[in-house]
């Protein structure tokens, strides 16, 4: 009784230390004067863009739940945001 026990704390301990969503964030300027923050938590994906372009500005910040959908899928939805507002993916 007690190993079995001790086996299911060990398997409860080990599934709390792998399950630990970090937040990923990526937040630049680059040369057109373009801000992107980009953030995952597994959850939600939150994008916003801004642009200090005085032709065609953009202030832009939205969250989609992504709960149920894969990193191609997240991909996507990233690459299509970034393409419908015309600015590309700083890298």
């Amino acid at each position: 009784m007690k190993h079995i026990i001790i086996i299911t704390l060990t398997i409860f301990s080990l599934a709390a230390c792998t399950n630990n969503n970090h937040p990923v964030r990526t937040e630049r300027m680059n040369e057109n004067n373009t801000k992107m923050k980009i953030e995952d938590d597994g959850k939600t994906l939150s994008v916003m863009v801004q642009t200090r372009n005085t032709e065609n500005p953009i202030d832009y910040d939205k969250s989609f739940n992504v709960r149920d959908m894969n990193e191609k899928q997240k991909e996507k939805l990233k690459n299509h945001i970034l393409d419908s507002l015309g600015v590309r993916k700083i890298k």
